[in-house]
């Protein structure tokens, strides 16, 4: 798979993510990859989840704002975790872009 095609994959992704459009199911295989990432700490993958809504307990998208008030850090703390994962996203392996790539292609008619 060239690259384009892996970064188009995890743009769109992450633009369906950012709207709230994936359901539960799609939603578990995200958070199932991302806390499956080598060399990324708990707390990356923790504020990512928390930032997209991915995860067991996840009932709703939070605020960066919200997210530095519960770690006790900042905003800027925050969004660096998050941009952490989004970069690892682009490098993962290519069964699971295929994966991911199924749940944008669901999403945008693909």
């Amino acid at each position: 798979m060239k690259f384009e095609e892996k970064r188009n994959t995890i743009t769109i992704l992450l633009n369906c993510m950012k709207k709230n459009l994936l359901g539960d199911s799609e939603k578990e295989i995200v958070y199932d990859i991302v806390m499956s990432l080598k060399g990324k700490t708990q707390k990356q993958k923790a504020r990512f989840c928390m930032y997209y809504s991915l995860g067991p307990n996840a009932k709703e998208k939070n605020s960066m704002s919200k997210i530095a008030t519960f770690y006790e850090c900042s905003e800027s703390s925050v969004r660096s975790s998050i941009n952490t994962i989004n970069l690892a996203l682009y490098h993962i392996s290519e069964d699971k872009i295929l994966l991911l790539k199924k749940i944008v292609g669901d999403k945008i008619g693909i």
